[in-house]
């Protein structure tokens, strides 16, 4: 017999939580929305720092955010651009990058 909600994890809930703290608090706008990986943070004063791992149409990225920048490390193969606070920036593979709001 496979577990249910009553007794323990929602998976559906931790969906939602997950896209709460992304989409919501880092702001990382979906892929149908915006054609470069884009961030638009939204941080309380209780999260000092996000860490996320993404993979972004195909390319896998690091991300922090904070509320005094986003920082975007490329762990693919070819160039990633991504904005943050109404800038833009290019990430060379293998290599990382940071917007300051």
């Amino acid at each position: 017999m496979r577990p249910r909600a009553s007794e323990g994890i929602h998976f559906a809930n931790v969906g939602g939580m997950w896209q709460e703290v992304v989409l919501g608090f880092a702001g990382m706008v979906n892929a149908l929305g915006a054609d470069k990986l884009t961030f638009n943070p939204c941080m309380p004063d209780e999260i000092e720092s996000l860490f996320l791992k993404v993979i972004w149409k195909g390319q896998k990225v690091e991300v922090s955010v904070t509320k005094s920048g986003v920082s975007v490390r490329n762990l693919s193969e070819k160039d990633i651009e991504f904005s943050a606070f109404g800038k833009t920036s290019v990430v060379a593979p293998d290599k990382e990058s940071l917007i300051n709001a």
